[in-house]
């Protein structure tokens, strides 16, 4: 196309509506309608299409690359600029925001008319870039769009405007650019590179995700988002930045702070969308590209892992497949246990740690996996009171399991924090199928079939032993009583029990065998072992295992070999026993103790001088072979 008579110089920097606006006033028509008589559409020249800017450049006298160079390209999943992705809300299109020191040095620089001089830069199109870096004034609003004036002619709807830069140069607000903006403006120049998870986002996503967190940092959860003046903006923009700068740490971080800080109510009920606030809705109604997904993955990673959820619940479009967090609230619904309870045994455990104080229980939160075994118990937990009841255990037999072991409480009561042992069905369960495992089922149990307490009255043993043997598989047969339940359906024979529980065999005689084996009369053996004659030792019945005292052999064979009674060597020399004892008297043999205390005359064998003095030496006053080792019953 041919060049036009009559051109304006291009400034650096400048859009390509911004030129043909301009071209258009110097020829003295509106942009849409110059373009239309060039065969183009305003439009095009605005979505930066390469045919309609080759042919402004053309007219224009310039090359295709230098109008181009600063359009915001159109394309189909948003806008480029600079090689940096801007979206529809990233850009003013309907406002159009200036620098009034810039267009009064555009004015003073030209020889043209004001309304052809001044021009708009393409960085006022982004709408986070609310700072002129150069003169370090904010950037103020001129021109409201009218149906006569196309909403991207610059000249028209500066036209006004330029009679007053003065006035809007002093209003302006006197300001250095954020450091959001001088990030984004760093980035529009092609550098990046500082900020890794920031330059990782696109532009407008990263601007974007920037202005939502200061705006719910300074302003509270809700802010009023269309409430905000563009100072506001400013401020929000800086301190966003400083957040999401720090990456997905600082900005978790953040959301950490807006849990602490959240009033909760007492139903510790309060979704993702309460504790963010804006940020939060934001990204679930709002930030729907695709380019915010890194966002939303960091937020929605930080929901999981610290707000009690549970499986199922949705998060910024994905789902909870199984609960992370545990809140004392959340746990105390789940098992239907009482929070106290459960906020000390989750403490006794080492779930929760740390000075809860007063914290609510809400706010007291673990980590749910770590903790479900633990609340499975919890859920189903048996006091040992119930224990009585769920085992159809009688109250000591019930205790004694506890006391020897059996069954063991999962968070037993440490005087503190926890005052109750709370034992779990399932491990309740689990002792009672070991117990029964083996059992063959018995109708009508009697006689030597009885059940573990009466087998133990009967067999002379504890309980806790018969459960031993049968856990241990000791016992050759178990039954069930197929009409009773839990403990007290357990059979044992009982001749098997005693069996198996008998001590071993002890070497000696309880007084009473003494009696029987000896012929002495009671007395007798009682002075004899009072007097230590006889010693006696205690040691463990193998019957009963209670302890009783014995005479032991060895003591036995000695007292029958160094003593004989006045009988023995009656009946050993075949002499009328007075007839003994007068020769014995006779002969000055006196009985070695005195007869009136032991209740027998008995000589020692080494006095016996007489003519049957052998004989008796060589007889025994017991027959050892006859004296059987142990105790019977």
């Amino acid at each position: 196309m041919t060049k036009l008579r009559r051109t304006i110089p291009f400034s650096p920097g400048e859009s390509p509506q911004s030129l043909v606006s301009r071209l258009a006033r110097h020829h003295g028509i509106a942009a849409s309608r110059f373009c239309h008589d060039m065969g183009l559409l305003f439009q095009e020249v605005v979505d930066g299409c390469g045919d309609a800017l080759s042919v402004i450049a053309d007219l224009n006298g310039l090359t295709v690359d230098r109008v181009s160079a600063d359009a915001a390209v159109r394309h189909v999943d948003g806008w480029w600029l600079h090689g940096q992705k801007l979206a529809k809300h990233s850009l003013r299109r309907e406002r159009m925001a200036v620098c009034p020191a810039c267009l009064r040095e555009d004015v003073a620089r030209s020889e043209l008319p004001p309304i052809v001089a001044a021009n708009g830069r393409s960085t006022w199109l982004v709408a986070s870039l609310r700072t002129c870096p150069i003169h370090g004034l904010g950037l103020v609003e001129v021109g409201e769009a009218s149906s006569e004036t196309h909403v991207h002619d610059f000249a028209s709807r500066c036209a006004t405007s330029l009679q007053r830069l003065d006035q809007l140069a002093q209003a302006a607000p006197r300001r250095g650019p954020s450091t959001l903006e001088r990030y984004l403006q760093a980035r529009l120049d092609g550098a990046t590179g500082t900020v890794p998870w920031l330059d990782a986002l696109q532009f407008h996503a990263a601007a974007r995700t920037c202005e939502m967190l200061g705006a719910t940092a300074l302003f509270g959860r809700r802010p009023g988002l269309k409430r905000l003046t563009d100072p506001q903006w400013y401020a929000a923009g800086a301190a966003g930045f400083d957040i999401a700068s720090g990456g997905p740490d600082s900005v978790r971080a953040f959301m950490t702070s807006l849990e602490s800080s959240y009033p909760y109510g007492s139903s510790g009920n309060e979704r993702p969308q309460a504790l963010y606030g804006a940020f939060y809705l934001w990204l679930r109604f709002a930030a729907r590209n695709t380019d915010f997904e890194p966002v939303r993955d960091v937020v929605r990673k930080h929901v999981f892992d610290t707000v009690p959820l549970p499986a199922g619940s949705e998060v910024l479009g994905v789902m909870l497949p199984e609960r992370r967090v545990h809140s004392i609230r959340s746990a105390s619904l789940e098992t239907g246990r009482h929070p106290k309870r459960l906020r000390r045994i989750l403490a006794a455990e080492g779930l929760i740690t740390g000075d809860l104080g007063d914290k609510l229980d809400a706010m007291v939160r673990f980590d749910a996996d770590a903790a479900r075994p633990f609340l499975s118990a919890t859920a189903s937990q048996v006091s040992l009171k119930g224990v009585e009841i769920y085992l159809n255990a009688p109250r000591v037999h019930a205790r004694l399991l506890f006391d020897e072991g059996f069954i063991k409480p999962f968070v037993p009561p440490d005087g503190r924090r926890v005052s109750r042992h709370g034992f779990a069905r399932a491990d309740l369960d689990a002792f009672a199928s070991a117990l029964l495992a083996p059992a063959t089922t018995v109708a009508e149990p009697g006689g030597d079939i009885q059940d573990i307490p009466n087998a133990a009255k009967k067999a002379n043993c504890g309980a806790m032993e018969i459960v031993k043997l049968v856990l241990d598989g000791k016992l050759a047969w178990v039954g069930r009583h197929v009409e009773v339940a839990g403990f007290l359906s357990v059979l044992v024979s009982t001749s098997e029990v005693r069996a198996a529980v008998r001590g071993e065999d002890v070497e000696g005689l309880p007084e009473y065998r003494v009696v029987e084996v000896t012929g002495f009369g009671w007395r007798t053996v009682r002075a004899l072992v009072e007097q230590k004659i006889l010693p006696t030792v205690t040691v463990v019945n193998p019957i009963n295992r209670c302890p009783t005292n014995v005479i032991p052999l060895a003591a036995m064979h000695a007292f029958s070999a160094g003593y004989a009674t006045l009988f023995q060597v009656a009946k050993e020399t075949g002499k009328h026993h007075m007839k003994v004892k007068a020769d014995l008297a006779a002969n000055g043999v006196a009985p070695a103790f005195d007869p009136a205390t032991f209740h027998a005359t008995v000589y020692r064998r080494s006095d016996l001088t007489l003519g049957i003095t052998e004989a008796v030496r060589s007889s025994r006053l017991i027959d050892t072979g006859s004296i059987p080792a142990g105790l019977t019953e």
